[in-house]
């Protein structure tokens, strides 16, 4: 045992009890100044308490960053939590470190027009819990240009809606957590990229796609009542390389030339996955397990682009694929469905299809099949 560093450290311990110092003598107070209700921020500043406010609860102003610290900004039910001006000059704008509660829009890019700037600006919100708020990002307002909102390791907890993307503004959530909210998407002549998501228990994620795309990656969306809403008009929706679980219907039919894909997701222990009449898009390179029902699709209304499954894995569902009309089918494996295997009435046969110990026979209507599994 070393005795001077033991030595040390009680003596360390014994000057800060008396004094009654929590944290360690070392350790960085917040930068800049403290901010209060109504405050404009430029340059550095922080929350020293927890705060209830009306109507605008912190201005973003030129080069501000909003350190939270730790502590609430709560809005009793109303009013704006954080308004991101676009001053003249542009400059960095960020919030960042604590929770933002009980707000009609808790983050909110200001509306006026014509803005002060058009300047690119780098706009952030870092480790900032959303919760309870009637919409928790409401980004790129028209008529405003606003760019991108990049949000990082973020929760949003129990809000009505976790993100409404507007004309011309982006949102992009890396490595953050969505749960129990109403709605986590809507993007209206925008565009919304979740990355290392992790979303589960909420109602509805995609909620609306209006003339904009939303992409979806590298995530986990576990007992979603809804993945993809059937709100979807001129717009597409894209889920990559994530896992999809214990939905009721991941993709829901309703959308207005406007397409969806599946690509290199697993999806597994769903009541219904694919269930779209009319629309482009499809699925590629997708295993699906123990669903109800893993893919029903009509074929897309005339003037849009195919509907293709294509080189997907189909195991122990109810049924596999259920297509009508010229659906395009190539490269797929369905064994063990407890109902139809490939029922394709019209299909496209691109060739490479494989269904064996499907419930019903045949087992496969509209395309060719071999009936060996591929090793």
């Amino acid at each position: 045992m070393d005795v001077r560093r033991v030595l040390v450290r009680g003596l360390v311990a014994g000057l800060l009890v008396p004094l009654g110092v929590a944290a360690p003598a070392w350790a960085a107070a917040p930068e800049g100044v403290a901010v209060g209700c109504g405050d404009t921020v430029t340059g550095p500043a922080y929350l020293a308490t927890d705060l209830d406010c009306d109507g605008v609860g912190v201005r973003l102003g030129a080069d501000a960053s909003l350190d939270l610290a730790g502590h609430v900004l709560d809005g009793g039910g109303s009013g704006t939590g954080v308004l991101v001006t676009n001053p003249a000059g542009g400059g960095a704008q960020s919030v960042s470190g604590g929770t933002l509660r009980g707000w009609d829009v808790a983050v909110r890019s200001d509306d006026v027009w014509p803005p002060e700037s058009e300047a690119s600006v780098d706009r952030q919100v870092v480790d900032v819990t959303f919760r309870d708020n009637v919409t928790a990002v409401g980004w790129g307002r028209d008529p405003a240009w606003w760019g991108t909102l990049a949000v990082h390791g973020s929760r949003f907890v129990g809000n009505d809606l976790a993100v409404e993307s507007f004309f011309h503004g982006q949102v992009t959530a890396d490595g953050s957590t969505f749960a129990r909210n109403a709605e986590v998407v809507v993007a209206r002549a925008s565009r919304v990229v979740l990355r290392g998501a992790d979303l589960r228990d909420n109602d509805v994620v995609v909620a609306l796609v209006g003339e904009g795309d939303v992409l979806v990656e590298d995530s986990v969306l576990v007992r979603n009542r809804v993945v993809v809403g059937g709100t979807k008009q001129w717009g597409s929706v894209r889920i990559e390389r994530s896992t999809v679980r214990r939905s009721d219907v991941v993709v829901a039919p309703g959308g207005v030339e406007s397409s969806t894909w599946l690509v290199d997701d697993v999806l597994t222990d769903n009541a219904v996955v694919v269930d779209l009449v009319g629309e482009s898009g499809g699925v590629v390179g997708s295993t699906f397990r123990r669903n109800g029902v893993a893919v029903r699709a009509s074929a897309p209304a005339e003037g849009l682009g195919p509907f293709q499954v294509l080189d997907s894995t189909f195991r122990r569902n109810g049924d596999a694929i259920l297509t009508t009309g010229p659906v395009e089918l190539g490269g797929n494996l369905v064994t063990h469905s407890t109902g139809w295997g490939v029922l394709a009435p019209g299909a496209v046969d691109l060739g490479g299809n494989v269904a064996s110990g499907n419930g019903h026979e045949p087992q496969c209507t509209g395309v060719v099949c071999a009936s060996r599994p591929r090793s």
